[in-house]
């Protein structure tokens, strides 16, 4: 039948380095668009840190659909109706702070829907930049506080990176029954709901819209994409992509600076 849907990534992937949508992909995303192709943003932001993109890709202008939080959150637009939502349960929330009590050092970052938490002193320069990039205020907590919420769709941990294999390894039982850990950086450690991932979320849209997998590509460039392009017909990496993307996937394209997103839709789909 052919491709009916593209999901793509924004950061590394349809957005450049600097967090920009480029004129050639803004312009390329609404000719897929025009031709009858669904485009579904799949990112691991909050719902803030992606209103400015819809409205440059013109998303208002028909039914189109979210997936944000890493496959937690879908939203059907123009009107960011929320029509599936999984946050971290209770039990997947204590546990992975148990777990993060063993590394004091570690800073935090937990994230609702609109909010982004930030424990220690001061918000550092990284984080303040993505707090900004999320377009989500940045609020100050506690451990002991974050703790006990069960509206968190996301507990990011940031550390040496030599350490965070090791903090994947070590992960205790509780937390691996309860709650899903994706490296998706080398500082960085993301906490999410259990059995959600991006793929979790896109098969269940495409599921509701009666759309196989052998009908939907994928692009991505992270650890978080992996399972969706493993999910989609045609899954395609990033030029400056993992190199564990680019094993999965089935074709790799130019780089996010260069327009790789473009490129791609318009060698399969133009």
């Amino acid at each position: 039948m052919g491709i009916r849907v593209v999901a793509i990534d924004l950061d590394g992937s349809l957005l450049t380095t600097d967090k920009q949508l480029s004129n050639t992909n803004i312009q390329t995303v609404q000719q897929v668009m025009d031709s009858g192709t669904r485009v579904v943003i799949c990112t691991g932001r909050s719902l803030p840190g992606v209103e400015r993109f819809v409205k440059q890709l013109d998303f208002a202008r028909e039914e189109e659909y979210m997936i944000l939080q890493n496959g937690a959150a879908t939203y059907q637009l123009p009107a960011y109706e929320r029509i599936e939502d999984h946050t971290i349960k209770q039990g997947g929330v204590t546990a992975a702070f148990d777990y993060i009590a063993e590394y004091p050092q570690f800073e935090i970052v937990a994230l609702t829907e609109q909010e982004f938490y930030y424990t220690g002193d001061h918000l550092n320069d990284r984080m303040a930049f993505e707090a900004k990039t999320l377009a989500s205020p940045a609020i100050q907590t506690s451990r002991s506080t974050l703790k006990q919420r069960d509206d968190l769709y996301k507990i990011i941990i940031m550390g040496d990176p030599k350490l965070m294999q090791d903090v994947m390894d070590s992960a205790p039982q509780p937390v691996r029954e309860e709650i899903t850990m994706i490296h998706s950086l080398p500082d960085l450690i993301e906490f999410i709901p259990k059995n959600v991932n991006k793929a979790v979320g896109l098969k269940h849209l495409c599921q509701r819209l009666d759309i196989q997998a052998e009908d939907v590509m994928a692009i991505g460039d992270e650890h978080n994409d992996i399972e969706m392009l493993q999910f989609a017909g045609l899954g395609v990496a990033m030029g400056n992509a993992n190199e564990s993307v680019k094993a999965v996937a089935n074709a790799i394209t130019a780089t996010n600076n260069d327009d790789g997103v473009a490129q791609a839709l318009k060698q399969y789909l133009l």
